[in-house]
């Protein structure tokens, strides 16, 4: 409840761990894979944070998490954004690019191998037609991709629901 002190009966749960992130990584690039895509598209959504545990905004700068099915898990952001982007997500690589920078043609250029992108669904339009205009890929909708993962409750993530209801009584 807003204003509420803490109950110390029943303190928060632990975060989960970069581990869990990892292993979500995981899943979803096996799933990416058997979609037949060679990369998944995320910018800022609850996709996002359930991926790499970035949760933010969307803005006209783009951020988005490129989650390779036989690479790394790369965040592209503003480089303003870089540190806080490096201490919270969890990401393989952060790279970066500056207001002068079109972070479009960048996102392009890491798609040098990618023949088919898994685009996340919430993702702007205007900003998946930009990169369809200058990378060589074609886009799937990732939608099922991410549903049938986060349906699916690890035992920690399963502890944080229980938890949650025991808080709202």
């Amino acid at each position: 409840r807003a204003g509420a002190a803490p109950d110390p009966a029943n303190p928060l749960p632990a975060a989960l761990k970069p581990d869990a992130f990892r292993d979500r990584q995981a899943r979803l690039r096996a799933a990416a894979k058997a979609a037949g895509a060679d990369v998944l598209f995320v910018t800022p959504s609850t996709n996002l944070a359930y991926a790499a545990n970035l949760a933010m905004g969307r803005s006209e700068r783009l951020t988005a998490l490129l989650l390779f099915t036989d690479g790394p898990a790369v965040l592209v952001t503003p480089f303003f954004e870089a540190e806080n982007h490096r201490r919270d997500a969890i990401v393989d690589e952060v790279v970066t690019w500056k207001e002068d920078e079109d972070p479009i043609a960048l996102t392009a250029k890491l798609f040098s191998k990618v023949k088919i992108a898994g685009i996340e669904g919430t993702t702007a339009y205007d900003t998946v037609t930009r990169l369809l205009a200058i990378a060589p890929v074609r886009a799937l909708d990732a939608t099922s991709t991410f549903d049938a993962q986060r349906m699916v409750k690890s035992p920690e993530e399963q502890e944080l629901v229980r938890r949650a209801a025991i808080m709202q009584d």
